[in-house]
């Protein structure tokens, strides 16, 4: 079993409709290299304009994520 990940994100002024392109874009390549499941995302919208997303990580897959491991590298030395 995967892990579920729930991610809110906050667009700058003027980006609403690219980030949400960016966020209905990226699992396509993370599926592509087994990093998570085939379990549809589920993603929305809140009343202050936050995208929030709900997808799955197959096991392990979160930890395999280059980039997912560079962002934690990042918040451990802050």
């Amino acid at each position: 079993m995967g892990s579920i990940s729930v991610a809110g994100y906050r667009p700058r002024p003027g980006f609403e409709e690219t980030l949400l392109d960016l966020v209905r874009n990226h699992l396509p390549p993370l599926r592509a290299q087994g990093l998570v499941t085939e379990r549809a995302p589920i993603v929305m919208r809140a009343a202050d304009g936050t995208i929030v997303e709900v997808f799955e990580w197959v096991p392990g897959g979160d930890r395999a994520c280059p980039q997912v491991r560079a962002l934690r590298a990042g918040l451990s030395q802050a």
